[in-house]
Formats: structure tokens, sequence, C-alpha cells
């Protein structure tokens, strides 16, 4: 009895020792299995987070060094160089796509430590349309072929393709299709892992950007030479149209007058006046032709110091007593005492430019008006202007008045040389010519022209203008 009372005794004691703990050994496994997923979750987000500035460090390698790449062959070269460094293939291929096909530009063999090989023009190789490349580029989704088998025939796109153990093929993404495909080779089964197709997607992101701004740039300069040519080709088209406009109405004349001699019904009095009118077209379009051999192939003259203010005034002094000019008043406002709009140039070429300015002036204003010229020199700059208070000139019609045969005048008043050849003078002395006209209040042209010694250094002392 007593032992079993002390059993008893000692199993009450047992749990009354044991159950008041069990909570709190849940609570501390609890607390322990909650210590164990944080650690594993801030191991986890501690290996993203490396994995992450890993990441970003290898975007900032790519980033500098596609940076100040501008060229195509050079961006192909670089691409290469990046992949060949991050990846270590044996060898590394780059292909562009060219409107519906898709080429070889460059490759490297990584191996035997050679220079990247960029291929161009006709030595650019064009990919067969059922390849693995043209696949990948099609569909744009990359392939990882870790092992390959010697006897298998794999149509990659490449020449020496049965030398290739493993290789990743990879789309360069554009915003809407792809640019192109990365193909890395290995002759090594199994070289290529998860880990490398990684790499490369992250590597491949930022190539395609700089990529895409490369061929944006191209596609840019290729279109401005476009228009540029399809605009000299209007011009052309102008100029041949005004030759045969400007020469083959007096040609026609002549013929006329010419077909009415061969009768000899004429008085002499009569054949004299022919043999006048035939002459007055014939020395009309030996002008127009002097202007444009003048205006096509200007010949070299010599280039002096010259003051520009001098010059303006010698050629209105010329003008002046002309019929054209007596109802014209000219108001000149030019420096006095020392200062001098001094520039280098062609005397008689400038005063040409002035001459052709004036007499469009004076044209403009058949009923008479004011004809204002000021000049100034400021900061290493002559500038003049010339303003009229004629008709104007449509907004539409500024942009070609210095085309050659454009004219605003009537039948007849103008070749539509006079300002082509001023233009064409003005830029050959490093100067500037531009206008301004509003319907009804008349025409300004602005002159510049760099002073004195800062023109010296950009001509010497002969030169063609």
């Amino acid at each position: 009895m007593s032992g079993g009372l002390i059993r008893s005794e000692h199993e009450g004691f047992d749990q009354a020792m044991t159950t008041p703990t069990d909570p709190l050994v849940s609570e501390l496994d609890v607390l322990r299995r909650e210590r164990d997923r944080y650690v594993k979750s801030h191991a986890e987000t501690y290996e993203l987070f490396l994995e992450k500035v890993e990441d970003l460090s290898l975007i900032r390698r790519v980033s500098d060094a596609l940076r100040n790449v501008i060229e195509r062959h050079a961006m192909s070269r670089s691409i290469l160089e990046i992949v060949a460094e991050e990846v270590a293939p044996q060898r590394v291929y780059l292909f562009l796509a060219d409107r519906d096909s898709l080429f070889l530009v460059a490759q490297k063999d990584v191996h035997q430590d050679t220079a990247v090989q960029i291929y161009s023009g006709v030595s650019a190789q064009e990919v067969e349309n059922d390849s693995l490349v043209t696949t990948v580029h099609v569909t744009e989704v990359a392939q990882l072929l870790p092992a390959i088998a010697p006897e298998a025939r794999l149509k990659i796109g490449i020449r020496d393709s049965a030398e290739v153990g493993s290789l990743i093929l990879l789309p360069l993404m554009g915003a809407e299709c792809s640019l192109g495909v990365l193909l890395l080779t290995h002759t090594q089964r199994n070289f290529f892992e998860p880990k490398h197709e990684r790499t490369l997607a992250i590597i491949s992101n930022t190539i395609a950007t700089s990529l895409k701004s490369i061929l944006m740039f191209e596609e840019k300069i290729r279109v401005e030479r476009a228009l540029l040519h399809s605009d000299k080709l209007a011009s052309l088209g102008r100029l041949v149209a005004g030759v045969a406009h400007e020469i083959g109405n007096p040609l026609g004349s002549l013929l006329g007058y010419a077909q009415i001699l061969k009768r000899e019904r004429e008085t002499p009095e009569e054949r004299r006046e022919y043999v006048l009118a035939i002459e007055e077209l014939a020395q009309r379009m030996r002008n127009i032709l002097a202007e444009l051999l003048n205006f096509s192939r200007p010949s070299p003259v010599k280039f002096d110091l010259v003051d520009l203010g001098d010059s303006v005034k010698k050629v209105i002094g010329f003008l002046a007593a002309q019929k054209t000019f007596r109802q014209i008043m000219i108001s000149v406002d030019l420096p006095s005492g020392g200062e001098r709009l001094q520039v280098w140039c062609a005397r008689e070429q400038i005063e040409q430019v002035f001459l052709n300015i004036l007499i469009n002036a004076a044209d403009a204003m058949p009923d008479g008006g004011v004809l204002s010229i000021v000049g100034r020199s400021h900061d290493d700059v002559v500038r003049l202007q010339f303003s009229d208070q004629g008709a104007g000139i449509p907004a539409e019609q500024l942009d070609r008045i210095f085309e050659p045969f454009f004219t605003t005048k009537a039948e007849g008043k103008g070749t539509g040389l006079g300002l082509a050849v001023a233009a064409r003078i003005v830029e050959k002395c490093r100067g500037t010519i531009q206008v301004e006209s509003e319907i009804g209040k008349g025409t300004t042209f602005y002159l510049s022209f760099p002073h004195g010694a800062a023109g010296q250094g950009a001509h010497g002392q002969l030169t063609g203008c």
C-alpha cells in the first residue's frame, strides 16, 4: 500500500511538473521553425540580391562597352568581344536581318583568339530559310542544345556545323521584332548550361537596345541621303526646265525671224529691224548661258580685305542714275568714323551680290518707295541689311528664291539666276544670306560675314568664290 501510495505521489508529481510546461515546449518549437524559415528566406533573399547585383554589374559592363559605338561594324565587333568574354564559347556568330533575309555579318573564333571577322556587302553570307538560325529569328524563341550527337546533321546556318557539340541560339529582340540572332558554339558536348542562356538573355537586351539605335541612325542617314538625292534631282529638273524656258523662247523667236528673212520679201528697213532683233535675242541667250556657267563653274578669284561700306556706296553710285531708280529713295546707314565693315572676299563678286539685291528691290517698287541699307559690325561679325517697300514675296515661295531660274518677276524681266549666284558667292565668302518678306510691306535681305582677320584664316589669299 505504501509503495503504491508513493508511486501515485510520484506520478502526480511528474504530471504536475510536465503538464504546465507542454505549451512552452510547443511555443519553442514554433519559434524554432519560424526562425529556420526566416533564416532560409533571408538566405534566399540574399542570394537573389547577389544575383541581381551581378546582373546589374553585367548590364553595366555591356553598356560601358557599347556606349560610344555609333557604327554598325564597330557595334558588331564589340558585341562579339563582349559575348566571348562573358560566356567563353569556342565560336560566336552575329546574324542581322536585312529586309526579309538574314545575313552572317560577324564571327569570332575565341578558341584561336583571332580578331573578329566582319562581313559586309557581297561578303555577307545569307542564311538559308530552313536553318536553326532562321527559325530562332522567325519564332523569336531562344534554343539551347546542350548535347549534339556527332552523327546529327543539323542545318544550323553555318558552314562548320559538323564540329558543333553544343550551342545556344538567342534572338536579339527589338521593340517589335527580332533584329538578328546570336549563335554560340562549342565542340564539347554539355558545355552550355541554362546559366549561360540566362547570362546571354541579360546581355542580349542591352545589345538589342544599342543595336536598334545604330540601325535607326543608319536608316535616318539613308532617308536623309535619299531625300537629298531626290531634292537634287528635283532642283536639276527645275534647272533644266529653266534653261529650256529661258533659251527656248528667244530661240523660237530667232528661228521665226530667220524664216521671214528667207522669203526675201521685206524692205531693207524691215530686214534691218529683223537682224537687230535676232542680234538682241542671241545676246540674251549668250548672257543667260554666261550666268549659268558662272553659277555652275565659278572661276578662281583673288580674295582681298574689302570694306563692304565702300562697295555698297560704289554700287549705289552706279545705279542711282539709272531710270529704274529715279523714283527710289535710298537710305544708307553705315558706320562713320574709324569703324569699317571689312571682310575677306572677292571685291567684284561681292559688288555683284549687292547689285542683284538692289536691282530686285527696285523692280519690286515700280511706283517708287524707300530702299534702306543698314551696316553694322559687332562681335567679329559684319552684318548688312537691305529692305524695300515692295509687294513682298509669298511665304510658299521664300524657300525657292535662291534656286536657279526661279523668279517672281514677269516674263522676260529676269533669268532667275541673280539670287542663285548671289547665294553662291556669299557662301564661298563664309557668309550667310537670309530673307524675310511680308505681302504688301516689303522684303528684307540679311547678309553676315566674318569680320577682317576672322575671315582671312578660312580663305587665304586665293580661292574660288
